[in-house]
């Protein structure tokens, strides 16, 4: 049997190992599981009135990660399959109008950083895209590919932007002026078609009164002679 000295002495040993062994694992960095972050996933953009200059918008990469990363952007159009048709989405008519800077952005280790999402429509393509809904993809990945055995694995995240464009000042103000116009183009018929009236009738009065007079002033010179 073993003495109680020697027992102490085993868990001594034991309790160091396992401490030492804890402090082994805080100390090793382990690689982040699930990789990038990113935020918003979709992104709805109103544009009530075409401004004088571009829109934009952040989205935010979280670096999980012990080392510094390069994270890259590209803007692309949905597939028919993805796309949100039955809502009445279509794909941007001109993708370059959908931009992400900087094409690569440099995150340090558990860190974050932003990218710019602008939104620019040419001014002689605004009246042409009134009353519209769009719809775009932007995708960010890490530069550096991870490598799993012989197949390289790069997750790619998407942020999916919608887009509506402006009603338009013209369809906005055309129900009321048109009814504005059609009521007076009514009312002025009506009015005109009162006066004629009125003095066809009194024209036809005063031809009957002048016939009647001239008749009647010609049996009386009549009887006198």
């Amino acid at each position: 049997m073993l003495g109680d000295g020697y027992l102490r002495k085993i868990a001594a040993v034991l309790f160091i190992f396992l401490f030492l062994l804890g402090n082994l694992f805080v100390l090793i960095p382990i690689p982040a599981r699930g990789g990038i972050v990113l935020w918003p996933a979709e992104l709805t953009i109103d544009i009530s009135e075409y401004p004088e200059e571009e829109i934009q918008y952040k989205i935010r990469i979280t670096n999980p990660y012990n080392y510094d990363i390069d994270v890259v952007s590209e803007s692309v159009n949905p597939s028919i399959e993805d796309i949100s048709l039955d809502e009445g989405y279509s794909c941007i008519p001109d993708l370059s109008w959908l931009k992400v800077s900087p094409d690569v952005l440099s995150i340090p280790a558990r860190s974050y950083g932003y990218f710019m999402l602008s939104v620019e429509i040419p001014e002689s393509k605004k009246p042409l895209h009134y009353n519209e809904s769009w719809e775009g993809l932007v995708r960010f990945y890490k530069k550096s590919a991870i490598q799993a055995g012989s197949v390289t694995v790069n997750v790619k995240l998407m942020s999916k932007i919608f887009i509506h464009t402006p009603p338009g000042p013209a369809k906005q103000q055309a129900p009321h002026n048109l009814y504005l116009i059609l009521f007076l183009i009514i009312g002025l018929i009506i009015l005109a078609t009162v006066v004629f009236a009125s003095r066809k009738k009194r024209s036809t009065n005063d031809d009957r009164t002048a016939i009647f007079y001239y008749k009647k002033k010609e049996n009386d010179d009549h009887k006198k002679n």
